[in-house]
């Protein structure tokens, strides 16, 4: 009897889980440093039914990853190559370009979407609301570039993630600190006027060139640090409001060439106006894969993973999000003015009624930074309720009830 043959490039497990829950075989290609090292993790990946895993140096490139899948697919062809890591796509359409099976976006889409000076530069091209930017390569650049923007502004490198390098300049004198090597490695950079207003992010599944709104998240971000610290399904938002974003998003997205496939697109809305942040060609992080599920009832990589196969699971979507729950996932994050290491954690208290999932991604013995990009965040948790408020003010109590003791 003939099964599924998937190969799957990175790690995204909940990705993985669903492939296997599907009843696919999985093949599993992971870069070293992206596989589990922790004890936890390794029984974790030795009980999973994978096919077959194969560990890449570091430094392998996308041909030695595509010389091995030719090999695997000689044995026993690939229905599918399957991708939701950024650093990693480009490595799946290489792959599948060289089995010849179609993969959801383009190697000039990535790109377009990867780099934030191009995806500005092919936005400015059409009549979607603009955001004034400039792209620099250095620290004179920075410098003669600042002395034409308004202030407050945002400097950022233009391939990174993460939150990794964002800055927001109050004032001109404020640029002196972050030149002489303090970007030293990320130029590019790209410098954007600042929007203000709520920022929110929406979540797509695209087939054919029909994008189909899964659900659209209000964040909650760090305003010293950009980094997102809570996101709450469904975001408060008027019907008109969202018909603005689902025009303006599937504009967007036909500009930058998706037509298939998951995306995750940041935006702001100021003034009852709709600016584009920026996007990804993939499902998104933070665990909002989860709130979407919890509020809606869909799973979507179960969607990514069949629409992939050729399945058109996409018209089961409504028009319009149909929101059966709310769901909120907040993260605890340390702002000491030094770095200090966990004397003790105990979560025990913040068990409340709502709470879903609670997960610490530190422990005790490990040390903590002041909030600056995503990974310094200590864990999360998860609630669900009738309402979106509801939601947000249980995690939130709840992420107040968790007791860290550092030193």
């Amino acid at each position: 009897m003939y099964n599924i043959n998937i190969l799957y490039i990175g790690q995204v497990r909940d990705a993985q889980k669903k492939i296997i829950q599907l009843g696919y075989d999985l093949t599993l290609f992971s870069k070293r440093i992206d596989f589990a090292t922790s004890e936890e993790f390794y029984e974790h990946d030795i009980n999973t039914p994978y096919i077959n895993v194969v560990l890449f140096s570091n430094n392998a490139d996308a041909g030695e990853y595509a010389q091995v899948a030719k090999v695997l697919h000689m044995i026993r062809k690939f229905d599918a190559v399957i991708c939701f890591n950024d650093h990693m796509q480009d490595i799946a359409i290489q792959i599948s370009n060289q089995l010849c099976l179609p993969y959801s976006i383009s190697k000039e889409t990535l790109d377009k979407c990867f780099d934030k000076g191009k995806m500005r530069k092919a936005l400015s091209l059409r009549d979607l609301n603009q955001i004034k930017f400039d792209i620099v390569k250095n620290d004179t650049e920075l410098k003669k570039s600042l002395l034409t923007f308004k202030y407050p502004c945002i400097i950022k490198p233009t391939s990174s993630s993460g939150s990794k390098g964002v800055v927001k300049l109050a004032s001109f004198h404020e640029c002196e600190k972050y030149l002489n090597g303090f970007y030293s490695g990320l130029y590019p950079l790209i410098v954007e006027e600042y929007i203000q207003g709520k920022e929110y992010s929406v979540e797509t599944v695209s087939n054919g060139g029909y994008h189909a709104i899964l659900a659209i998240t209000e964040k909650e971000i760090d305003l010293n640090t950009f980094v997102e610290i809570g996101h709450t399904i469904p975001a408060k938002i008027t019907k008109n409001t969202f018909l603005k974003i689902k025009n303006n998003v599937s504009k967007y997205l036909k500009i930058l060439g998706v037509e298939n496939g998951p995306s995750h697109t940041e935006i702001k809305i100021h003034n009852e106006e709709v600016y584009i942040i920026e996007t990804h060609t993939r499902v998104a992080g933070d665990n909002i894969s989860k709130l979407i599920e919890i509020a809606t009832g869909f799973n979507i990589y179960e969607i990514c993973v069949e629409e992939a196969l050729g399945k058109r699971i996409i018209e089961c979507i409504p028009e319009f999000p149909v929101y059966k729950m709310s769901a909120s996932i907040r993260y605890l994050y340390y702002n000491g003015e030094t770095p200090a290491v966990i004397t003790s954690l105990c979560y025990k208290n913040a068990f409340l009624p709502g709470i879903i999932e609670i997960n610490m991604h530190k422990k005790s013995g490990d040390i903590i930074e002041r909030l600056a990009k995503s990974k310094d965040r200590i864990g999360y948790v998860i609630s669900k309720s009738v309402n979106s408020g509801q939601a947000k003010r249980t995690a939130y109590e709840a992420c107040c009830r968790i007791e860290m003791d550092y030193i």
